[in-house]
């Protein structure tokens, strides 16, 4: 059956109720399997799509069944059983895809309190045996955290460590200058464009931006130049729908005015960043297209030599919990990020790179109601970032951002993460880190956790209760 399919995945469940009776849980072994030959990003989201349907069908029973405590959802990683952290590399870069189980589960287990949920992780040559006896042991630990790794005779948890940068005593890493040209994705909007417009300030050097929406005019219409007010710019917007001989409604006259705030903040930080003296390019992609995609990284390897840096930043949320979430928000959330990142593993020239950092989000290293589909993306990218570093020689490192002060996707999350402790960051601290982390990062350092305040989430998070977990054996 095709567990892509929500009428089969409904269809399923149905027939299982009726033969069995309710569904009590969930053993999701489906990313361990044998990895065929494919699109590892269609692999990736075979693995998450078809954990997120069965949890959405299954919902109603396994809330009211966890009043009992014995509800329960078990997704198995092949990353190593040290989350792709250890020495050893993975047989394929499609085993990074299986992260967005450990990240789709790590949302679950916020939004079902009283279902056991675990992530566990084992290498490609676990016994099976052992891997059914390491799930039968999790299923006994109900105070254990959502992600655990089996290794030999040992089992394993993450545990975040401090480790500030002093960019005056740190050895400079890469060499970064007006010659470089780096390519970010994320529309010239956004905490992107924050760090480009930094980035030109301090290296001048030639940026090309990559974004979904269409290249505004250099000079804004000077009917609405100058005039910010919302009610007054979408009278305006009305004004023209009527014009055109079409009705306005409200719908519409969103559509137009979102598309023209884009258009004018597109404008506005590309002339920004080319005020502090860089070389600007802006091209239309959808980063999911990946003929696109690729045609324009050649084009600019053609042009300029090389690229010198990526920096990775597009994406799309639309946050609901699980129960509400559609199939097609899902997709678009996930492969937005995925399909791109690995379309990027695949045509970047590694030898001639100097770094790739990819953008992710605390969301996919703690967890956050509501977003299940984006941590699950970012995941993977953290563990895509982590294979890609032990393979090339330039440094890949994925970043897992917390919330800006007002700016960025997740700025509108701010009073969720705040109330558990992360502080904002401001866009100066923001900029700066980030510059520092490409200059005097190393290789090896391969996810980075730049969030205010992420001491108060030091241990990974479980859903029964908070026990302190470190690696053990």
């Amino acid at each position: 059956m095709n567990l892509l399919n929500p009428g089969q995945v409904t269809a399923l469940v149905e027939d299982i109720r009726g033969n069995l009776g309710a569904i009590a849980g969930i053993v999701h072994l489906l990313p361990i399997s044998k990895i065929e030959k494919g699109d590892p990003a269609q692999r990736a989201a075979l693995e998450v799509k078809s954990l997120y349907l069965l949890t959405k069908t299954i919902e109603p029973e396994m809330v009211k069944i966890a009043g009992s405590g014995n509800a329960f959802v078990i997704g198995a990683t092949a990353l190593g059983g040290q989350f792709g952290f250890g020495d050893t590399r993975l047989g394929s870069l499609a085993r990074a895809g299986s992260g967005a189980v450990s990240g789709y589960l790590k949302c679950l287990g916020m939004e079902w309190p009283n279902v056991l949920i675990r992530s566990i992780d084992f290498s490609e040559s676990a016994n099976p045996q052992n891997v059914v006896d390491c799930i039968e042991k999790e299923l006994t630990d109900p105070a254990g955290p959502f992600e655990v790794g089996y290794l030999g005779n040992s089992r394993y948890t993450w545990e975040p460590t401090t480790a500030m940068i002093d960019p005056v005593a740190a050895e400079t890493n890469i060499e970064i200058d007006s010659t470089s040209t780096i390519l970010i994705t994320g529309g010239a909007r956004g905490i992107t464009a924050a760090i480009a417009e930094e980035w030109g300030r301090k290296f001048q050097s030639r940026l090309i931006l990559l974004g979904r929406s269409p290249l505004p005019p250099e000079e804004e219409n000077p009917v609405t130049a100058g005039i910010s007010g919302k009610a007054e710019l979408k009278k305006m917007i009305m004004e023209e729908i009527a014009a055109e001989g079409i009705k306005p409604n409200p719908s519409l006259v969103e559509t137009r005015y979102r598309r023209f705030m884009i258009g004018r903040e597109i404008r506005n930080n590309i002339a920004k960043i080319r005020a502090t003296g860089s070389k600007v390019e802006y091209h239309s992609v959808d980063v999911r297209d990946r003929k696109r995609l690729a045609r324009v990284c050649d084009e600019i390897n053609i042009k300029y030599g090389n690229i010198d840096g990526v920096i990775h930043g597009a994406g799309v949320i639309d946050d609901k919990l699980v129960k509400d979430k559609t199939p097609e928000s899902f997709d678009r959330v996930f492969g937005t990020k995925v399909e791109s990142s690995y379309t990027f593993a695949e045509i970047l020239k590694p030898d001639s790179l100097k770094f790739v950092s990819f953008f992710a989000s605390i969301a996919s290293r703690y967890g956050n109601q509501g977003q299940s589909d984006y941590a699950a993306a970012n995941e993977v990218l953290c563990k895509l970032a982590t294979e890609l570093d032990k393979q090339w020689k330039a440094r890949v490192f994925a970043v897992a951002w917390g919330p800006w002060s007002g700016i960025g996707m997740v700025s509108d999350l701010e009073k969720h993460l705040t109330a558990r402790g992360i502080a904002l960051i401001g866009k100066e601290i923001g900029c700066r880190m980030f510059i520092e982390e490409v200059l005097h990062g190393k290789k090896g350092e391969s996810e980075v956790i730049i969030a205010g305040g992420a001491e108060n989430l030091i241990t990974p998070s479980t859903n029964q209760a908070n026990v302190e977990v470190t690696a053990v054996s």
